[in-house]
């Protein structure tokens, strides 16, 4: 009860829940449900015709689709691997997708595998190649994990990279569901800022930045407090105080000593910096042994930080700026945001939350430690160089992180999934034909000097969820729920992450819903006048 659901348990979920909608319907309401693939769709008159794979059509007054993660076209380096394939017929691709679309049968034992991404899906094809081909995970009170793995002997070796070049962190044992974080500076600016409408009305790093980092150490030093009191040097109201006098300046990112850092190290004797959770591999190392070795000694840390769950201020400065992601997010919805400010420190922000706190379970990173121990997986660092080697045909890979050494494979695993990006033609039939109709376009941010910038997003009346024309125009009757939003409008990409919080997804389904019946009803009336 006090544990994260499988991910097939929660399929289960759904299947039950879609059942009990279904008999719980009332009588009035016919449902027809069509096990094919939509591929086409025709205005006609007030109908929307769809067409499906099975060659049958559908007539709608009203259409929600909800098309979800959806294969891309080929990137222009995705085009160079599909034409090195074509001459190096034995080498291995597999491409970025679902871990449950991908061809994990085509990894052979004893095969050389370079990885590029180290979330989910990494996770889910190294327990698949090794766990679910033999191998065991034993307990071990003298491995760094706890955990050590007994091989085969055919497992496959995993040279693994990604742009951050570090393992997505352990989910925090809390022992039930996350309590929600404090945030009140946060609180107050989204309260003083939700009324400014407008593109660009916002400046992130200015205006909202300085709140989410204050809070975050705010958490820090309140836990540290509560389960170490002995570390401070100060009472507790100094030091907060402190925290708000202390200047915040976003381009410490890159380089310096964060004022918030110095407060800590003044009036506590511990040293904290989420810069070093946004430079997470501060130093390039010689090869991959010397970084392979740091990054273990820093899943150590997040191994313990995570077991101790709320009683760890690192982790309460981490889940701060984690549940921070939502309320922020949502302020700069509809491009509020500038854009120099979004791909500043809200893009940054972001994706430090979602490697604290959208991670795998303790139990994994447990395994992925012992099959490093157990030399199955090898780190080579950030931004990787993909190549090969002109003698021997392989793959190569190669990143300054670990010496610029570049390490040969047959297969090369692409460990994450593409988001659907309408500036590129989809590969969808259904999407395509969308797009090819202009009855939907992308929505834009802003510039600074006004030029107007197309995100990878399907533009969306807010209220409606119908989608937009060049012009502004709502559609009569096409809405589209979730992921094609993903731009435009927060929390789309995943399914409601935690009960009572008023997720996002659920809030634009509710909306979707209530225009189609509004859109049917108004048909239906029209169709009775006649």
């Amino acid at each position: 009860p006090e544990s994260y659901p499988l991910r097939a348990l929660y399929g289960y979920y759904l299947v039950w829940f879609y059942q009990s909608v279904l008999q719980d319907i009332p009588s009035w309401v016919t449902v027809h449900s069509h096990k094919a693939r939509a591929t086409s769709i025709e205005e006609a008159d007030n109908y929307d015709i769809i067409t499906l794979d099975n060659g049958e059509t559908v007539e709608a007054s009203a259409t929600i689709a909800v098309t979800g993660w959806q294969e891309q076209g080929l990137a222009a380096q995705e085009k160079w691997i599909k034409e090195t394939l074509d001459t190096h017929p034995g080498l291995n691709w597999i491409r970025a997708n679902n871990p449950i679309e991908q061809d994990v049968s085509s990894i052979k034992d004893n095969e050389k595998v370079l990885s590029r991404g180290l979330g989910m899906g990494f996770f889910d094809i190294l327990i698949l190649t090794t766990q679910e081909r033999g191998g065991q995970f034993v307990e071990d009170p003298d491995a760094a994990s706890g955990l050590r793995y007994i091989a085969t002997g055919k497992e496959p070796t995993y040279y693994a990279s990604s742009r951050r070049g570090y393992p997505f962190m352990p989910q925090s044992d809390d022992g039930g569901l996350p309590p929600a974080a404090e945030i009140p500076r946060l609180k107050k600016v989204v309260a003083d800022l939700s009324d400014r409408k407008g593109r660009r009305s916002i400046d992130y790093d200015v205006e909202v930045w300085p709140a989410v980092l204050r809070d975050a150490y705010h958490a820090y030093v309140k836990t540290l407090a509560r389960v170490e009191p002995q570390a401070l040097k100060a009472d507790l109201d100094t030091i907060v105080q402190a925290i708000d006098d202390a200047e915040v300046d976003a381009s410490v990112v890159f380089n310096g000593v964060s004022a918030m850092d110095e407060v800590i190290e003044k009036y506590t004797t511990k040293r904290f910096s989420l810069l070093r959770w946004m430079h997470l591999l501060p130093a390039n190392f010689d090869n991959t042994q010397e970084l392979t070795a740091y990054v273990m000694q820093r899943l150590e840390e997040d191994l313990r930080d995570a077991e101790q769950g709320q009683d760890s201020p690192v982790r309460a400065a981490l889940w701060s700026l984690g549940f921070s992601r939502k309320p922020s997010q949502v302020l700069g919805a509809e491009g509020r945001y500038t854009v120099e400010s979004r791909h500043h420190m809200f893009d940054k922000a972001i994706a430090l939350a979602q490697l604290a706190c959208s991670g795998p379970p303790i139990f994994r990173t447990r395994q992925l430690m012992a099959l490093v121990e157990a030399g199955v997986v090898k780190f080579i660092g950030g931004y990787p160089l993909l190549d090969t080697d002109r003698t021997t045909g392989e793959w190569t890979m190669s990143s300054p992180y670990s010496g610029g050494v570049r390490y040969r494979g047959t297969t090369l695993f692409d460990a994450w999934v593409h988001k659907p990006d309408i500036r590129k033609m989809p590969v969808d039939s259904f999407m395509k034909d969308l797009v090819e109709k202009k009855r939907v376009v992308a929505f834009s941010d802003i510039a600074e000097d006004g030029t107007e910038l197309p995100t990878a997003s399907v533009a969306q009346h807010p209220q409606s969820r119908r989608v937009l024309d060049a012009e502004g125009h709502e559609d009569p009757r096409l809405h589209m729920v979730g992921i094609p939003a993903h731009a435009q409008y927060p929390d789309t990409t995943i399914s409601p992450p935690l009960p009572g919080t008023d997720s996002w997804f659920i809030q634009e389904a509710d909306k979707a819903a209530t225009s189609a019946f509004n859109i049917t009803l108004g048909v239906n009336k029209m169709n009775q006048a006649v």
